[in-house]
């Protein structure tokens, strides 16, 4: 197994911060209302990800900024092999692609900025043309804290959202093949024919796949 070099001075860092690491990071998770919904990564997933082909476990990046812990993005591991990362903003799209999220915060760029209360996903599996096809519907509620936008910020927040989604399943799934969503292991019971199309051959998977997804969040 190959994983990223830890830098001592995180180390060192978090020794000034008290406590031990575990404990430190643990109250990350439970006291981050942001995070509220998120699966905790644990080392059993990792033990598990070096038996289960090509499942991909996003590890936390943890940084040091003015004596408190920040989540900074994800390393992504396949079959317990590091292969890349993503930053916060990516893994924050990931996430609410698998229908997580709720506390978020997101920020657009017009300064609009939208609480998620509520957000759930579906993952539908078809063929178009002999290949594979994946909509992801995701819906919600939002909470307007703040926005500069002019019309319909109901309207403006989903297309926004969607289009982040789109550019980050262009970018990161399909230019750089790494099935941050777990896309191909999902065949195995989301399309029987699909999976035995494409058994053991995961990089012809993405390769053909083409990706839609919708976003339909209501606004308080």
């Amino acid at each position: 197994m190959r994983y990223p070099e830890i830098h001592w001075y995180f180390i060192q860092r978090m020794n000034t911060i008290g406590g031990n690491i575990g404990e430190n990071v643990e109250q990350l998770y439970e006291n981050n209302p942001q995070n509220s919904d998120a699966k905790k990564v644990t080392i059993g997933d990792l033990v598990n990800g070096q038996y289960q082909v090509e499942k991909v476990v996003l590890i936390p990046i943890l940084e040091i900024k003015e004596e408190r812990i920040w989540l900074s993005g994800a390393g992504i591991f396949r079959e317990n092999e590091y292969i890349d990362s993503v930053d916060e903003t990516h893994l924050m799209y990931i996430h609410m692609m698998n229908g997580m999220g709720k506390g978020r915060d997101v920020v657009l760029e017009n300064s609009q900025v939208i609480k998620i209360k509520e957000i759930k996903s579906k993952f539908i599996y078809s063929m178009k043309d002999g290949k594979p096809y994946v909509t992801i519907r995701i819906k919600g509620i939002g909470e307007e804290l703040q926005s500069n936008a002019p019309g319909d910020s109901r309207v403006a927040f989903n297309k926004y959202v969607r289009e982040e989604m789109m550019k980050l399943s262009r970018q990161v799934i399909k230019e750089r093949k790494m099935d941050v969503l777990n896309l191909y292991r999902k065949t195995a019971y989301k399309n029987r024919s699909l999976w035995e199309k494409y058994e053991g051959k995961p990089d012809q998977f993405i390769n053909d796949l083409s990706i839609n997804i919708t976003v339909d969040f209501s606004l308080q």
